[in-house]
């Protein structure tokens, strides 16, 4: 009876420790993880993941905070990653990768997963836990098959007792260094080799399957001797209590659960009205920034239909000035032209006078030789004859003077 309440309580702690335990999504299915401790690194999460697969390779582990992604070093560890993204409040995925491409598969060697394993134990309608026998090689049959989306994959290799099966467990995986040379190796190997190591770890986890199968039809022996005993027969009453006890540690863990979960929706809707709040202040800041700028686009625009009002005045003004200034400059050339025709006026005019002037002079060397000649005339002749004569010369160069006066008299000085 202790032996069957401790199964059941380890059975239960199994199942509340596997729906808070970790999530990581490989090629597009999750994958829970179980038995996580504080020393669990990401190495070790790799390759546990990589065994339960059946794959090898190249693997990264990756994580994504929203829409930001981070490759994770082999030593980092996944609970204290998890628990300060919980601290934060910020929605974290853990995503495993594969870098390098798979190896080619041998299709011509390839052998059923699903001969190597074993059948499940007849049923048996006779016995007295055929029920219960029944549910036990249900549960042994489904564990068997392929690994489905959503499956638990222990990390602790110790999870079983070695003392109470008698069998060696699976070895803990291997360092980062030897997984690195391991790798190397097979990077050198050709096709057939890696086809030969891919049927090899069929057969090494067909193995494994037939090794978890014997060491959970001895368990299920074990509990049926046990149940068959008289002395460790439980009533019904007795079973009824166990599983009351049972639904309500079931209903306090779910309690808890589900109060974790309120605090945790509780503080995401705190953050989300704080965001709400500043994102509403951010909105009424801007759309009194647009109000201003509108107003000063409007004033600018004012200002700038006043300047351009302004700008036509000026130049009507300057086109009114320039046409002023063409109609002086037209007065200033036909008053330059004036002038310069007086000029040219008064220049030949000039010439004219001096011209006269020469021809006066020379008529005055002329008629000055002439009386010279007629003194000379008039020593020689009698003085009658020279007073007439001279009175008739000196009358006639009055005469010619008095013309060449009035000749020079006649023209207009401007």
């Amino acid at each position: 009876l202790l032996l069957l309440l401790l199964l059941l309580l380890l059975f239960c702690s199994v199942v509340v420790v596997v729906e808070m335990q970790l999530t990581v999504w490989v090629d597009g299915y999750p994958k829970v993880l179980s038995n996580l401790t504080e020393q669990s690194t990401c190495q070790e999460v790799i390759y546990s993941l990589a065994q339960s697969t059946g794959k090898t390779g190249r693997f990264v582990l990756v994580e994504k905070r929203g829409k930001m992604e981070r490759s994770l070093a082999p030593t980092d560890r996944l609970t204290l990653l998890t628990a300060s993204a919980l601290e934060q409040n910020n929605d974290i995925q853990y995503l495993l990768y594969r870098l390098d491409p798979p190896p080619p598969f041998d299709y011509s060697r390839r052998v059923s997963s699903t001969s190597s394993l074993p059948r499940p134990l007849p049923e048996s309608s006779l016995h007295p836990f055929g029920a219960y026998r029944s549910s036990l090689c249900q549960r042994r049959t489904v564990s068997a098959l392929p690994v489905p989306a959503r499956s638990t994959l222990p990390l602790d290799s110790n999870r079983i007792n070695k003392n109470a099966r008698g069998e060696q467990c699976r070895a803990p995986p291997p360092s980062y260094e030897q997984a690195m040379q391991s790798r190397a190796k097979n990077l050198m190997r050709t096709k057939y080799e890696d086809s030969a190591e891919i049927l090899e770890t069929v057969k090494n986890q067909a193995v494994i399957l037939q090794e978890q199968q014997e060491i959970m039809n001895k368990l299920d022996q074990e509990i049926v001797r046990w149940l068959q005993r008289k002395e460790f027969c439980i009533t019904e009453e007795q079973l009824k209590a166990q599983i009351a006890e049972r639904e309500e540690e079931l209903k306090k863990v779910i309690f808890n659960v589900e109060s974790f979960q309120k605090q945790n929706i509780e503080s995401q809707n705190a953050n989300v009205r704080v965001n709400v709040e500043k994102l509403t202040v951010e909105i009424r800041a801007a759309t009194a920034e647009c109000q201003r700028l509108e107003s000063y686009l409007a004033d600018r625009t004012a200002e700038a239909q006043r300047l351009e009002k302004e700008i036509e005045i000026e130049q009507l003004h300057i086109s009114n000035k320039d046409l002023m200034n063409s109609i002086n400059s037209l007065d200033v050339g036909e008053l330059q032209d004036q002038i310069d025709v007086a000029e040219e006026t008064k220049q030949s005019k000039l010439a004219i006078c001096e011209q006269l002037r020469f021809q006066l002079k020379h008529f005055n060397m002329e008629t000055l030789g002439q009386c010279l000649n007629g003194l000379k005339l008039l020593q020689k002749q009698s003085a009658n004859e020279t007073k007439d004569h001279l009175l008739d010369v000196t009358n006639s160069i009055n005469n010619e003077a008095l013309q060449l006066q009035d000749s020079k008299n006649s023209s207009v000085w401007v």
